[in-house]
């Protein structure tokens, strides 16, 4: 592991050790976040006997956040009793209804699943805690969250609650907004780790020449320099070592990162403006992605093929994909590809003048989203039906639409967005 990682490890581990501070804030560009969500990976698969729950899901409002938390705890909860059935031992004790309850407020159930989790599913001797990570990759609703976190922090000392667990948080180091209020909270650690490109891309480029590095760490190197050539469109130098990695997995039967890197493959060749070849290279990576489980790859693949497919106007075919994104989005309780796919599916018939469908689509869109208070494809669905009803000479159907479009425009203008 290069040395940048290996001190940020240590910095996470000594925090997990320590027991005067509730909560981490670590402040980090959004394309950072995967690095720190790989380290609590190998912190938690290295012989850790402390539980990790890490979401990752936008921030939007908190409602949404907690909701999206609670499903994918419920997912969890719901393959551990499984798994305990099999081995002939006693299931876990169901969720509280609490926790799904959404008269509660979103902090209240949060707390009440970190609780639950700490006092019924850890063991109660050897030390073992809890690991709660809020860590959004895109923070929207900025204030929202910022109150949603200090909500969480104690006010009369530590609470019940709260004992044998660990808050990890995001900031947004691009435009801070957790850290400057709370950098002198008592119970709060502000961690800034350098993970800069130049200084990871040093380590990482030592570690694939040294011949001392072993396989593993090898390929986790090259894998982070193949990342850092497609950000930085040096799309040729991707594509070679994305090869190389691909005969690594191959040779050592790795089917997931195998599914992986054949995705990433058809990512470059789309950006290449290459569509038949990004094309040929994501209905290769199906296969593997399904053989290993990876049902979020599987989404993302799904979502892929429709673009390309849309991009090259066939039409009918990105209809089949995006309703595939949408049957996986619903599995995975993921909202907001569900609502990007409904989207998609209904621009997709609307190409193939399958007016009625589309619409179908995007009024279901428009529900799942109002009933989220997801804003953005909330407002991009409304505008679809607006256009079609315009164009269908649907006079009062479009007058619905056009004041809810007001409505938000009105709240958008109340809050500085444009």
């Amino acid at each position: 592991m290069p040395d940048t990682f290996e001190k940020l490890q240590s910095d996470l581990e000594e925090f997990i050790e320590q027991r005067e501070k509730l909560m981490l804030v670590i402040s980090c560009k959004s394309a950072e976040t995967m690095y720190i969500l790989k380290i609590f990976s190998v912190i938690e698969t290295s012989g850790s006997p402390d539980l990790f729950l890490l979401f990752s899901d936008d921030f939007v409002m908190p409602g949404p956040y907690a909701s999206v938390m609670i499903e994918r705890l419920k997912i969890q909860h719901q393959e551990g009793c499984k798994a305990l059935e099999k081995e002939g031992k006693e299931q876990w004790a169901p969720l509280p209804v609490a926790v799904s309850d959404e008269s509660r407020s979103p902090v209240e159930r949060m707390k009440e699943a970190m609780l639950f989790v700490r006092s019924k599913l850890i063991p109660p001797k050897d030390g073992h805690r809890l690991m709660w990570g809020i860590f959004p990759m895109n923070i929207k609703g900025r204030d929202e969250y910022l109150k949603m976190i200090i909500q969480l922090l104690p006010r009369d000392g530590i609470e019940p609650w709260m004992r044998g667990l660990r808050i990890i948080v995001r900031d947004d180091a691009d435009s801070p907004l957790i850290t400057p209020y709370l950098k002198n909270s008592e119970r709060v650690q502000i961690y800034n780790p350098d993970l800069s490109p130049d200084a990871i891309m040093d380590d990482v480029e030592e570690k694939v020449k040294d011949p001392d590095t072993s396989d593993e760490e090898w390929a986790q190197s090259l894998l982070l320099l193949a990342c850092t050539d497609y950000a930085k469109q040096q799309y040729k130098n991707a594509i070679q070592k994305y090869q190389q990695l691909l005969r690594y997995y191959q040779d050592t039967n790795n089917i997931m990162m195998q599914a992986f890197v054949i995705n990433s493959m058809g990512d470059v060749f789309y950006r290449m403006d290459n569509l038949e070849e990004a094309q040929k290279w994501y209905e290769c990576a199906i296969i593997p992605a399904s053989d290993a489980k990876m049902p979020n790859l599987l989404l993302t693949i799904a979502r892929n093929l429709g673009h390309v497919a849309y991009k090259l106007k066939q039409y009918d075919q990105a209809e089949e994909y995006f309703d595939g994104a949408n049957k996986l989005a619903g599995e995975l309780r993921d909202a907001e590809a569900k609502t990007e796919a409904l989207e998609w599916i209904g621009l997709s018939q609307e190409q193939q003048r399958k007016f009625d469908r589309a619409v179908e689509n995007w009024q279901a869109a428009v529900e799942l989203s109002r009933s989220l208070e997801m804003e953005a494809p909330l407002k991009r669905n409304l505008e679809h039906l607006d256009d079609i009803y315009k164009s269908q000479h649907l006079k009062d159907q479009r007058h619905q639409v056009e004041a809810e479009l007001d409505e938000i425009e009105q709240k958008e203008k109340k809050h500085g967005k444009k």
